[in-house]
């Protein structure tokens, strides 16, 4: 909330934009860029600043909160501020119009200030970086999803909270401040895309870029399914061995294939893309059964991909 009625405004900054306005006064905000290279070197950006209508601001009054200030016209919005020592430092920014053309450059008896605690900068830090992985991608209605963001670091200190928005329909969301929780689940209510978003901080408090993750596509149900490609239907083989190739379709990813001939088996494959080596030494010739059934493990249980039909090759070793 804003107070005064004057023409000045002292507005307080941190990483995020922020804003004061109130009628006819003008509008303090800026935003705060710490180099990335030289966490100590900070430049904060009043562009954003308006005055009311046909006025002007032609002061930006700065105090950085280490005992410096500065005073910039109205064509420098902006200004890079080299700190001395890591720290929180309060930050305030007070614009003057040119209201009856003068410029007032200490405060009049009428000022709009922040009511609210003043945010502070953090300086010399370096700003952990965020990283999410989801697992799986493509989930049914009311099936567990983690996410986990063990990936995320920060460069001269430790990741030590974390907020996670899933982005449904409730909105609903994650927060942690223990470092040793890095991963959680949650289920999908409904169909739909959903992209959750993730915000770390460190052990100095200052959080990171929000980020958002990989998409979730969330179905009513799910379904898988495994082709046999080689050897081709009626095929004649009159090699000593073959290689049974499969094609994999639909949403779930599979985990392992059970191959069964002439429904002997199974004989399980675990590792993509999933073919399995037939010796026909000691297979006779004529004609025999090929299947080749998909499955999906994981921590639920195992679900079977919809069957597929069979093929039919013939074995003619020629003996």
């Amino acid at each position: 909330m804003c107070s005064g009625l004057a023409k000045e405004v002292v507005a307080a900054g941190l990483v995020a934009s922020l804003s004061c306005d109130y009628r006819d006064l003008p509008s303090a905000s800026f935003t705060v860029i710490v180099d990335p290279t030289n966490p100590k070197t900070v430049t904060f950006d009043a562009s954003q600043s308006k005055a009311a209508d046909k006025l002007r601001i032609v002061s930006y009054e700065w105090s950085f909160g280490d005992g410096n200030s500065k005073i910039r016209s109205e064509h420098e919005p902006s200004v890079t501020h080299p700190y001395s020592e890591r720290g929180h430092y309060y930050v305030t920014l007070k614009v003057i119009d040119d209201d009856l053309g003068t410029r007032v450059v200490r405060p009049a008896t009428r000022i709009g200030v922040w009511e609210d605690p003043v945010p502070y900068v953090v300086v010399g830090n370096f700003r952990p970086t965020a990283s999410l992985a989801v697992s799986p991608q493509i989930a049914a209605v009311n099936q567990p999803i983690t996410f986990d963001r063990s990936g995320s670091s920060d460069e001269d200190g430790t990741v030590e909270g974390w907020r996670l928005e899933f982005d449904d329909h409730e909105k609903r969301r994650f927060e942690s401040d223990d470092p040793r929780v890095e991963t959680t689940t949650f289920s999908y209510q409904t169909e739909g895309s959903h992209t959750p978003s993730l915000t770390v901080w460190d052990d100095e408090g200052e959080p990171s870029q929000r980020i958002t993750g990989p998409q979730i596509e969330i179905k009513s149900t799910l379904e898988c399914e495994v082709t046999i490609v080689a050897p081709r239907e009626d095929r004649i083989l009159r090699a000593p061995s073959v290689s049974i190739d499969v094609r994999i379709t639909g949403d779930l990813a599979v985990t392992a294939v059970d191959f069964y001939i002439d429904r002997f088996g199974p004989y399980r494959e675990t590792t993509p893309p999933f073919s399995h080596y037939w010796d026909l030494s000691q297979v006779e010739n004529g004609s025999h059964l090929l299947e080749a059934f998909g499955l999906v493990m994981n921590s639920v249980g195992t679900l079977p991909c919809r069957a597929s039909p069979g093929i039919a090759v013939t074995v003619d070793k020629g003996q």
